[in-house]
């Protein structure tokens, strides 16, 4: 029997990185662990990459002085996923924007919003493995659809499930949906819906006999005639209650900040003296002229490119109320003794 070549054992790890994330992914949602399948899915594709690579002789170690470098552990470190995305998508691919949205809300999923999570970005989600599945056929002539069938689901096939969809949107933690609505308002409207970055589908009951073998049939809306397809719009116009998302809509400024912490310690706290000390002691954006201003702790603060300032959530005044009532830990943040507001300006 012929030696296998190396890549090959790299693309079955992948395969069975992406058969765990869709196992994940499909169990009941008791049980569901949709960072566990976000985790496996990011592996999955990092390693179709590293497959790639190995077989077209490429060279994905990370170097320095021509060396290559290793981890804490001692192991060469390869090129990262957003690495990988770099060398082989462009920027505007949808693809690629798909994974960098996995990448990104990989670490923002808190285990116990696990199963809210994965309503909200099931489409992301559906997109990606179809993503993946075209990749493997494309790349090296494999396919995952022997292992895999339609799920049986619930989902949004009611108007009480439609309802739950939006409820569980306004759930969630604000630093999860900040990210979300963030990462779609920075897209082309080309690339925001195009089905490769989220899969969306209108199920319709086909009544009468099977035209088909198959228990679904898939039809492109390309095969369908202007009349079928005006239908079809209708039909998801009426199903479908998309989210828009209104920036801005609940996060405060400075000035609003530091007026709800008076009022809640009955000390003087100023947006200059004692915001901007208590933003820089606990590292939540970055300094005015730092080059890359979006960098900040999303769960406290968002910059706002179109207008060019930081606004902050409520979780960070609840944070500043919390930390700064201990009088040594307000001098300590701020620089400044607490001073008790005159009478009357806490009213």
């Amino acid at each position: 029997m012929a030696r296998r070549p190396r890549f090959w054992h790299q693309l079955q790890a992948s395969k069975e990185e992406m058969l765990l994330c869709v196992d994940l992914w499909n169990r009941r949602a008791s049980n569901a662990t949709t960072s566990g399948a976000v985790v496996h899915a990011n592996i999955a594709w990092l390693y179709l990459f590293h497959a790639r690579f190995q077989r077209d002789a490429i060279d994905y170690w990370e170097r320095q002085n021509g060396r290559r470098i290793r981890d804490a552990e001692g192991n060469f470190r390869s090129w990262p996923l957003r690495r990988c995305l770099r060398e082989v998508l462009h920027e505007g691919d949808p693809v690629r924007k798909n994974l960098e949205f996995f990448v990104g809300i990989r670490d923002k999923i808190e285990h116990r919003w696990e199963r809210q999570t994965g309503v909200v970005v099931a489409g992301k989600m559906q997109a990606l493995i179809l993503n993946y599945e075209t990749a493997l056929n494309d790349w090296f002539s494999d396919t995952l659809a022997e292992e895999l069938r339609f799920p049986l689901f619930l989902s949004s096939l009611s108007r009480d499930a439609a309802e739950a969809v939006t409820r569980i949107w306004k759930e969630l933690p604000r630093a999860l949906t900040g990210y979300i609505q963030g990462h779609d308002a920075d897209l082309e409207t080309t690339v925001a819906e195009d089905s490769r970055y989220e899969f969306q589908v209108a199920l319709l009951p086909v009544l009468g006999p099977k035209s088909s073998p198959l228990a679904m049939t898939f039809v492109h809306e390309d095969d369908l005639n202007e009349e079928q397809r005006q239908k079809l719009h209708e039909a998801v116009t009426i199903i479908r209650d998309r989210q828009v998302p209104v920036l801005h809509s609940d996060e405060l400024t400075p000035g609003q900040v530091s007026q709800r912490v008076e009022q809640a310690l009955g000390f003087k706290f100023s947006p200059t003296a004692h915001h901007a000390k208590a933003w820089k002691h606990f590292s939540v954006r970055p300094a005015h002229a730092d080059a890359h201003p979006e960098r900040t702790d999303a769960r406290y603060c968002v910059y706002s490119r179109a207008f060019k300032r930081y606004v902050y959530t409520e979780a960070w005044v609840q944070k500043l109320i919390r930390e700064l009532a201990d009088s040594e830990t307000f001098t300590l943040v701020t620089g400044r003794a607490p001073q008790p507001l005159p009478s009357g300006v806490d009213d």
